[in-house]
């Protein structure tokens, strides 16, 4: 698995990263960023399906604000055909912060496998 270079900090990285690497590696690297944030902060994906109106205004920032980003990242690595074209930016934020809830018993790594697996589902066949 990737993990996160000193220079790169979070959600932000979307650009340095799609200057540095190939389109699908960029996007893999970020994903691994994303749900390393969502590890840190324990309790944060919960908070973003939970449907409690104190964090009602938390799924709307994590779709304004690394969303761009994560579609810009999406599709570059579509466009270059590593990613299959059937998932958006939208679904794949939802699908992460779904995956990266806590598991009671389980290490965030557990969470990171389960990611990287939803990663491996989403190359294009011919990669």
């Amino acid at each position: 698995m990737t993990r996160r270079q000193p220079h790169l900090h979070g959600v932000d990285a979307g650009p340095t990263l799609g200057a540095e690497h190939e389109p699908a590696e960029a996007l893999t690297t970020w994903i691994h960023l994303f749900t390393e944030l969502l590890a840190s902060k324990r309790g944060l994906a919960s908070a973003l399906h939970s449907g409690d109106p104190a964090f009602s205004g938390l799924p709307g920032y994590f779709l304004q604000r690394p969303g761009p980003t994560l579609a810009a990242l999406l599709e570059a690595a579509v466009a270059d055909g590593a990613i299959r074209d059937d998932v958006s930016a939208e679904d794949l934020l939802h699908a992460i912060t779904q995956l990266c809830q806590p598991v009671p018993g389980r290490a965030p790594e557990h969470n990171e496998r389960i990611v990287a697996v939803l990663l491996d589902g989403m190359r294009s066949p011919a990669h």
